[in-house]
C-alpha cells in the first residue's frame, strides 16, 4: 500500500485535514443549544437540515476553469470545421 504524502513532500495530492470536533462545535453548537438537535450530522450518521451552506471558493474557481476550458475547446473545433469550407 503506498504511503500518503505529507505536506512537506510536495505531492500534488496532499491529504487535507477534515473538520475537527471544535469546528463542529462552533458550527452546530449554537443550533443545538437553541433546541435544534437534528442539525448537522446525527449520531446515526444521517444528514440533518442544511441551512446557510457556503460553497468552497476553490471548488467554484475550479468549476469556472473547467467550464472555460470546455468552451474554448468547442470554439477551436468550430473554427477548424468552419475553416474547411465544405
Amino acid at each position: 500500500m503506498p504511503r500518503e504524502r505529507g505536506p512537506r513532500s510536495g505531492g500534488p495530492h496532499q491529504k487535507r485535514p477534515g473538520p475537527t470536533a471544535s469546528t463542529c462545535c462552533l458550527i452546530w453548537g449554537p443550533a443545538h443549544r437553541a433546541g435544534r438537535s437534528n442539525e448537522g450530522v446525527t449520531v446515526a450518521g444521517a444528514n440533518g437540515a442544511i441551512e446557510h451552506a457556503w460553497a468552497n471558493a476553490e471548488t467554484i474557481e475550479h468549476a469556472i476553469e473547467v467550464a472555460t476550458e470546455a468552451v474554448c475547446g468547442l470554439l477551436r473545433i468550430d473554427q477548424v470545421i468552419s475553416a474547411r469550407g465544405d
